[in-house]
């Protein structure tokens, strides 16, 4: 008895129905102060390490007039208003995860038409969502509310031949669609608003950070093929002929000269 005595007050030994010893007490404390500050300085640290989400807006767009390009994804060439003497260019989809349909799209090829709708933009980048019914029918323009004599379409200005970085992309949900519109996690949805009709976008980033969006297209100017949503939100690496077709920049690629990343 005497021994086991001895023990017991020499080593602390912490039984459930008997008071905590003083320094197991302390030691206790001490490590969930210890943990309590490392979890919160953990915690902090992640929080300084998120990049800033990007400023994407929808805006809802007046009605504008231009000419209409069926290739190689709708868009309008607006045509200059007081408001905005230089005009411009914007591509077109649909709500939802929508393009414009080809038989429209052929329909108004060339021609001058009237559209309202509402702006998705990121860092300087647009796209116009527009109807096929109601105040946004895209429709052709009307003689009698329009001189529509000075509509023209943007002449495109070859700028050369590039190798450059990037993820191909939905214009719509990259660029404010859906958060996240980009990555792994938006791969499967960006696949199918590509396949459906919504224009594909090949963003790239400077050494700043800053964001260059082209238009992707094949050599010949048309629409990219299924071929290319394999590639879909991969790290990828391609060439091909770059130029400028008013705000937009088009990206003439060949699929084969891709490298993943």
């Amino acid at each position: 008895m005497e021994d086991r005595a001895k023990i017991s007050n020499r080593d602390e030994f912490y039984i459930g129905y008997r008071k905590m010893p003083v320094r197991l007490r302390v030691f206790s404390l001490v490590v969930a102060f210890v943990l309590l500050l490392a979890s919160s300085g953990l915690a902090f640290g992640l929080y300084l390490a998120q990049k800033a989400p990007p400023t994407t807006r929808l805006v809802r767009a007046p009605v504008l007039g231009g000419i209409f390009q069926a290739d190689p994804y709708p868009m309008l060439h607006i045509a200059p208003t007081a408001e905005d003497p230089d005009g411009g260019t914007v591509l077109m989809h649909r709500p939802g995860k929508h393009g414009v349909p080809a038989d429209k799209a052929r329909e108004l090829n060339g021609k001058p038409v009237q559209v309202g709708g509402a702006f998705f933009t990121r860092d300087g980048t647009r796209l116009l969502q527009v109807g096929l019914s109601g105040g946004n029918q895209l429709r052709l323009a009307d003689p009698d509310e329009v001189d529509t004599s000075t509509w023209v379409a943007f002449t495109p200005e070859p700028l050369g031949h590039f190798r450059l970085k990037g993820k191909i992309v939905d214009h719509k949900c990259f660029l404010g669609g859906m958060i996240p519109g980009q990555g792994k996690t938006h791969r499967g949805c960006a696949t199918y608003c590509l396949a459906s009709g919504v224009p594909p976008m090949f963003a790239s980033f400077r050494p700043d950070g800053s964001l260059v969006s082209y238009v992707l297209a094949r050599p010949d100017g048309k629409a990219l093929g299924p071929d290319a949503l394999k590639y879909v939100a991969a790290p990828i690496e391609v060439e091909g002929e770059v130029e400028r077709v008013g705000d937009l920049l088009v990206f003439k690629i060949d699929l084969d000269s891709i490298r993943r990343l």
